[in-house]
């Protein structure tokens, strides 16, 4: 068995997923500083991990396109095999910019594409990207993730008037994320509770947050793994919204692997995977509280399909992993 490493620089919940099911050792690397101090550290810890373990397959994420195109600089010097996970880091709206920021980050998403040996990605189109820059791409979806329990979690502290219908907007206040839009059908929908996950702060001060508080709308900030749980097992309705296409968000996983209502954006890439788990919305304020209201009075319906939708889904998963699995046993042995 060919020693196997996972190196990230976020600690992320579809690497840890995985990672083990890789039979991978998973380095979590993740220090919290400005750049460039923090990619030098990171960049010491990843060649230290990489000396003490010597191994011969290493998979890593990205983002972060700078610890990508280290470990493709590295391969030749520690002689590892580099499968990339790539998510959906391709920033195609910055394909065209004059920026010298996106035009390097272009240059080394082409290049790390072609020098890694297999890149991971979550559908069809994004494939044929990788391929087209002379890349070798395979599609693999996320793993529903094992997120259930014997004992119920506990609502945090921060949920409150819990007969109301509780909504879980899954944010992380990025730009592709309909924020504003979010914030104002919340206003609208004064029979429901409505929370927001993540740093909040990239758009509201303090006291704007605690003002939204009067129209039941809760900017929760960063929270534990274990109070994010928490807070989408106790919701009656989880909401995961972007304005890009060719993204399938991790939220919608996590909603789908408690058997949660499900409302997501009215994409081509999230409807053909999510397909019955979930209903659809455009990112505009009257269609999100429309689906919103009647998610909520139809939660019985939405469970029975998302429990369906869910099987299906791990048992296509199931057979991808194989395919993927076997792709990668080839790249090793023929090396070895």
């Amino acid at each position: 068995m060919s020693k196997r490493l996972w190196i990230t620089w976020e600690n992320h919940r579809r690497s840890k997923e995985l990672a083990s099911e890789f039979s991978a050792d998973y380095y979590p690397l993740v220090y919290e500083a400005k750049r460039p101090l923090r990619y030098i550290l990171l960049t010491m810890r990843t060649i230290m991990v990489l000396l003490n373990e010597k191994p011969n397959v290493v998979f890593c994420q990205n983002p972060s396109i700078f610890l990508t195109a280290l470990l493709v600089f590295l391969k030749t010097i520690f002689n590892y095999r580099l499968v990339v996970d790539r998510h959906s880091n391709f920033k195609f709206e910055h394909k065209n910019s004059s920026s010298i920021k996106w035009r390097i980050f272009q240059l080394l998403s082409k290049w790390t594409i072609k020098k890694a040996d297999l890149t991971i990605v979550t559908n069809k189109y994004l494939q044929n990207i990788c391929n087209g820059y002379g890349g070798n791409a395979i599609i693999l979806q996320d793993k529903i993730p094992n997120l259930s329990r014997k004992l119920k979690r506990s609502p945090p502290s921060f949920m409150r008037e819990m007969k109301k219908p509780q909504v879980m907007f899954v944010t992380m206040f990025d730009p592709d994320e309909p924020v504003d839009e979010i914030i104002k059908a919340g206003k609208n929908l004064s029979d429901c509770v409505c929370y927001l996950s993540g740093n909040y702060k990239k758009y509201y001060s303090s006291l704007e947050a605690e003002k939204l508080l009067d129209s039941n709308i809760v900017l929760t900030g960063y929270v534990s793994d274990e109070d994010y749980l928490s807070l989408m097992e106790n919701s009656d309705l989880v909401v995961v919204l972007t304005k890009k296409d060719f993204i399938l968000n991790c939220g919608g996983y996590e909603a789908i692997a408690m058997n949660k209502p499900l409302i997501l954006s009215d994409t081509p890439t999230l409807r053909s995977y999510f397909g019955s788990a979930a209903k659809y919305t455009k990112c505009r304020v009257s269609e999100i509280q429309y689906k919103i209201m009647e998610s909520v009075n139809n939660t019985n319906i939405m469970i029975e399909n998302t429990t369906m939708r869910k099987l299906e889904l791990e048992d296509s998963w199931t057979v991808k992993f194989g395919a993927v699995s076997d792709v990668i046993d080839d790249i090793v042995n023929k090396v070895s």
